[in-house]
């Protein structure tokens, strides 16, 4: 993921690394969460549960070449 570690380091830059990277591990966290309820609630749940969710100091997504990492509050989890 070249080009999202570049952005990274880039809000980095602007934003500070510890905004950056707690708001990256807030949605690493959600992702697991939401994976978790999918396994126990079902995907349909799971993902109402996730549009009810909101990042109160920030949250990071992001997709490049088929990986993903993270998930944004509020969203599908698909």
């Amino acid at each position: 993921m070249p080009e999202t570690a570049a952005l990274v380091d880039e809000l980095r830059a602007q934003f500070g690394v510890e905004f950056i990277n707690g708001a990256i591990a807030a949605g690493q966290r959600l992702k697991r969460e939401h994976a978790q309820k999918v396994q126990t609630i079902g995907q349909s749940a799971a993902d109402a549960w996730l549009a009810r969710q909101t990042a109160a100091q920030g949250c990071f997504s992001a997709t490049e070449a088929g990986h993903a990492i993270g998930v944004m509050p509020g969203k599908s989890g698909r």
